[in-house]
């Protein structure tokens, strides 16, 4: 990473094989050691069961294989809810120096089937699959589940909010994207109403601006750990947060907020209307 728009990429990872350092300078592969064990398809001419390989051609099979446990068990599920699913099970397997340095290197982390297919216990998933008009928003409330644990200073959530789309796209634009959506939560013992007003204050009719203008900074008072600045750039749009479950109210909100990239404001007005996919 990055990618073409410096958009978070890769956005998902997975084990591929390794390399190890002779030396400190030279750079050295042991198929036994470093590569990943897989089936041999030429068992019939040497014998072999397994053979032992490295790279992406490793790595990209295993996410393509969570994609369609998904479709098995989600058999009406859009490309988009894919997506959004894989993202929001990935975690990080270790953090570098800074976050913008753990992104460019591992995404959003290695996805785990668990994560995706299995809610429960005290993990709660809510989808939402829907078409927005441009130049408008969506609203939806997400309760909390406060049966599931204690509210209580030394008890932890971890919420997780994803975001997927296909925008249309142009690679002579500038703009590179036709449409370009975000989302916003509501901060701590914020309701309903203060937090629709809060954003409508954001003109979603509006072309987005230089990704520089966006403000740094955590969306209201949870300690969100990729923040708005990196996290809209792309299509796949994941941010998390821990906090005390004693700073929790009985339901929070988001809002997904559709705008025009390159779409020309006759386009938005005939009704164009873009596809999207959450996962909290």
């Amino acid at each position: 990473g990055p990618g073409y728009l410096r958009e978070i990429k890769p956005e998902v990872v997975e084990e591929g094989g390794n390399y190890y350092l002779e030396g400190g300078t030279r750079l050295r592969r042991n198929a036994q050691l470093t590569d990943v064990a897989v089936a041999n398809s030429q068992f019939a001419r040497d014998g072999r069961l397994v053979k032992f390989v490295n790279g992406t051609s490793v790595a990209a099979p295993k996410v393509a294989h969570l994609a369609g446990l998904i479709e098995r068990e989600i058999p009406n599920a859009s490309v988009d809810l894919i997506r959004a699913l894989i993202v929001n099970a990935a975690q990080w397997p270790e953090r570098l120096a800074t976050t913008e340095d753990t992104l460019q290197v591992l995404g959003y982390g290695v996805p785990e089937a668990a994560r995706a297919l299995t809610p429960g216990g005290a993990r709660c998933l809510i989808t939402i699959e829907e078409r927005i008009p441009i130049g408008t928003a969506h609203y939806f409330r997400i309760p909390l589940p406060t049966d599931l644990f204690d509210r209580t200073p030394e008890t932890r959530l971890r919420v997780s909010v994803t975001l997927a789309y296909r925008a249309p796209v142009r690679k002579t634009n500038a703009k590179y994207r036709g449409t370009i959506l975000e989302w916003g939560f509501s901060k701590i013992g914020e309701g309903f109403d203060q937090f629709r007003r809060r954003c409508s204050t954001v003109n979603p009719a509006a072309a987005a601006e230089a990704d520089e203008e966006l403000e740094d900074e955590p969306i209201g008072d949870w300690n969100w750990t990729v923040k708005q600045r990196l996290r809209t750039r792309g299509t796949a749009q994941k941010d998390w947060f821990e906090a005390p479950a004693s700073d929790f109210e009985d339901e929070m909100f988001l809002c997904v907020i559709g705008r025009r990239g390159w779409l020309s404001k006759e386009q938005q007005d005939a009704g164009f209307e873009q596809s999207y996919a959450v996962a909290v």
